[in-house]
């Protein structure tokens, strides 16, 4: 028998967070330098207000960016002595029903634990065991969010800026559907002796803008008690047999 929740959570744990770049572009404010675009095809999950650091250099926070094309630095030093290579945030790992994932999120955000973003897998799982004639151990149904901080429809992040539909696509949805194309899909993908063969028309991404869930007389109410935006996935995964265990 085998563990859906351990082999995905091992999974996320181990899935590529570093941001690589390639080339930069400096940015000025009439004649005053004012940081760098750092080029790239792969902005990950990376947002304004999301920090990177590289090795040596230090904590560099993102100011803006275009989604899989640049990222935007205010960083003043020689631009040629930056790692191509920065540490992202790490993605964490919730499963459970909606009642219950709640309960624990709520306990956290008490403490100030701040676990974004986030992949939750929904549960219970529908799964089919396969035959012993099968590599495939069990072919799983499986429901998951990936999810990062949003502001509510209409509220202001500041002065200048309030959030409508088009601020959560650009800012939380869109990386969040990066980050789960480029990133995890990836893993599943390239680790054959864990996954069995994928083909995208098994898996259904939506994006879902401030994420909500209904009460009972109607009204919406956001998911986890948290302003969150990303992207709701449907996909059949199939487990492959553990090579360590003849049992």
């Amino acid at each position: 028998m085998i563990s859906i929740r351990t082999i995905l959570e091992t999974a996320i744990s181990n899935v590529d967070t570093t941001f690589y770049w390639t080339t930069y572009t400096a940015v000025y404010d009439g004649l005053t330098l004012t940081g760098y675009k750092l080029n790239t095809c792969d902005t990950l999950h990376l947002r304004p207000n999301a920090t990177i650091t590289l090795s040596g250099i230090g904590t560099l926070t993102v100011v803006d960016f275009l989604l899989n094309e640049w990222v935007y630095v205010e960083y003043l030093g020689d631009p040629d002595l930056l790692p191509k290579t920065a540490t992202t945030r790490p993605i964490y790992f919730d499963f459970g029903t909606l009642k219950d994932t709640e309960i624990e999120r709520s306990y956290e955000n008490q403490y100030q634990v701040v676990s974004l973003p986030m992949v939750w897998l929904r549960t219970p799982i529908n799964s089919t065991i396969q035959d012993e004639m099968s590599s495939i151990d069990t072919l799983a149904d499986l429901e998951f969010f990936v999810l990062d901080y949003a502001y509510p429809l209409g509220s202001p992040e500041d002065v200048d800026k309030i959030w409508f539909t088009k601020e959560h696509q650009i800012e939380v949805v869109e990386p969040m559907e990066n980050l789960f194309r480029k990133r995890i899909l990836k893993y599943f993908k390239d680790n054959r002796a864990i996954f069995s063969d994928l083909t995208d028309t098994t898996i259904d991404v939506r994006g879902r803008v401030f994420i909500s869930q209904e009460d009972e007389d109607g009204g919406t109410r956001s998911l986890f008690n948290e302003s969150l935006s990303g992207v709701q996935v449907r996909m059949e995964l199939g487990f492959n047999k553990s090579l360590s265990c003849n049992c």
